[in-house]
């Protein structure tokens, strides 16, 4: 056998198949029906001077279709070159013949020598990409689309990049569309002021956008309750309101239009199953449906759900999914769309690999042990334990009435059902606490009233005095209130008060 010979083949091989570029990559895909023009965008775009943009967003944000209508309309402002980039440009030399093919096919006339294999970086940057960019009759400016960025994650592919992408020369603009954030070298290209962004927030539909897409599909305005569901379902993004649309669209009459968005939202699900979910390694996937009981996901909670490195994962899926977005109030938190939490909550159901009630439970815990009191009421209902929280409340609740929380503690109480309430007298107590607290001493005085029906005489409340002592001091405070000299005294004949909140 000639070894050197198989060598010499494989070499050939490789170089002709990494030479190779699809015709159909150096071209932006057909856009589809129905398309709403995105004027407010086109011209944002329109008015970059920035080497570098970057349009990151979540799969169906419509990055694609955005950038396919801009580039069609370059012809005032110079060429554009298109690379949609798969897995099989995830190495060096493929991304960057890749890259070289579409700079090609824009500016056909490369020059003799250049189209090779044997490219560095400084090659590219100081020979061929001048050359191009200027064209041997002094063309205009050029502009690359790299349209799925994030299928590139070959440590050597993306340092070559994120070199190139901070030597851009005059003349030449590259745009990149990801459904990540991109790492290096963003903050470098932030901080020279050498980028422009659009995100997700920026592509979202506005609900008049929205409209219109519904309009344009129903052939007729849908009605307002109608789009309003359709909009708070999912938030503007894109392929939600589309394919909810053409559900919809389907209907024969808007008496089904309520069935018609339910089976909108499955195949929403559908959708995000099969471009997020199932993309994800086992580890991820596990963790978004640990952490999908959580209204908000800070690293705390969910490393108490998912295991010590849910914050780390945390981080890596809000940069990588984008379907979960940072809490304005707290970078660090985040929250689920509303169609990813759907998604998560039916597999989760679905699947039964961990329980719902457990993990609300565990959830509960953790927020009870931080006295994240609010939370941790929620988690304990949702778990079906509404003695665990009556006793986060009956601890909690007279720090919370001392700090002048009455309508916090009324809140409390609100997440327990109305039972739970009226058949414990020490919870009517504190609804009676909370009451005053807010200046309601008439509803103080219904919730007092039914205490002392249900007071057994052994139960203490707030600081260890029976619910007796502790009545008698919210009537007090409820006397001065009303201006009274002492409580009232209920007619024998009068029916028992019911509880009212």
């Amino acid at each position: 056998m000639d070894v050197g010979g198989a060598d010499r083949l494989d070499d050939f091989s490789e170089s002709a198949m990494t030479s190779f570029v699809p015709t159909f990559k150096l071209h932006p895909p057909a856009q589809p029906p129905h398309l709403l023009s995105r004027p407010r965008l086109l011209r944002r775009l329109d008015a970059v001077r920035e080497p570098v943009v970057v349009v990151s967003a979540p799969a169906g944000a419509g990055k694609t279709v955005l950038l396919t209508e801009w580039s069609r309309g370059l012809a005032a402002r110079g060429e554009c070159a298109w690379l949609s980039l798969d897995a099989y440009d995830n190495a060096p030399g493929r991304l960057w013949n890749g890259i070289l093919r579409a700079v090609h096919h824009a500016r056909p006339k490369l020059p003799a020598g250049l189209d090779g294999d044997g490219w560095t970086i400084d090659a590219w940057l100081e020979e061929i990409l001048p050359s191009l960019v200027n064209g041997p009759d002094g063309e205009g400016p050029l502009t690359l689309v790299l349209d799925g960025l994030e299928a590139i994650t070959d440590a050597d592919a993306v340092g070559g990049l994120a070199d190139f992408l901070t030597r851009v020369p005059d003349g030449f603009r590259i745009v990149l569309s990801t459904r990540h954030i991109p790492g290096r070298p963003l903050p470098t290209l932030r901080a020279r002021g050498l980028v422009a962004e659009i995100d997700q927030h920026d592509l979202a539909f506005t609900s008049e956008e929205a409209q219109a897409v519904l309009t344009d599909l129903l052939g007729s305005s849908p009605t307002l309750d109608t789009s309003n569901a359709l909009y708070e379902a999912t938030e503007g993004w894109a392929a939600g309101v589309c394919i909810m649309g053409r559900r919809l669209a389907r209907s024969a009459n808007e008496g089904e239009a309520e069935g018609k968005l339910a089976h909108g939202r499955q195949a929403v699900s559908e959708y995000l199953a099969t471009e997020v979910l199932y993309r994800l390694t086992t580890e991820q996937r596990r963790f978004l449906l640990r952490t999908s009981v959580l209204d908000e996901l800070t690293s705390g909670p969910c490393q108490a759900l998912a295991g010590e490195h849910a914050g780390v994962l945390l981080r890596e899926l809000a940069r990588t999914v984008q379907l979960l977005e940072p809490v304005a109030a707290d970078p660090s938190a985040y929250r689920h769309h509303p169609a990813l939490s759907s998604l998560l909550s039916d597999v989760l159901t679905s699947e039964g690999s961990d329980s719902v009630a457990d993990l609300h439970r565990a959830a509960a815990k953790w927020y009870t042990q931080q006295g994240e009191t609010t939370a941790a009421v929620r988690h304990w209902t949702r778990g079906g334990d509404e003695t665990a929280a009556a006793a986060s409340i009956l601890d909690a609740w007279e720090k919370a009435i001392a700090a002048g929380g009455g309508a916090e503690v009324s809140h409390w109480l609100d997440l327990l059902s109305p039972r739970t309430v009226a058949v414990d007298a020490r919870l009517c107590v504190v609804a009676a606490m909370a009451a005053l607290c807010e200046g309601a001493p008439e509803t103080a005085w219904r919730w007092l009233d039914v205490a002392r029906l249900r007071q057994t005489g052994r139960e203490t409340v707030g600081d260890g005095s029976t619910v007796s002592a502790a009545t008698a001091v919210a009537q007090a405070v409820a006397c001065c209130l009303k201006g009274r000299s002492g409580p009232p005294i209920a007619s024998a004949n009068q029916p028992s008060p019911a509880p009212f909140r």
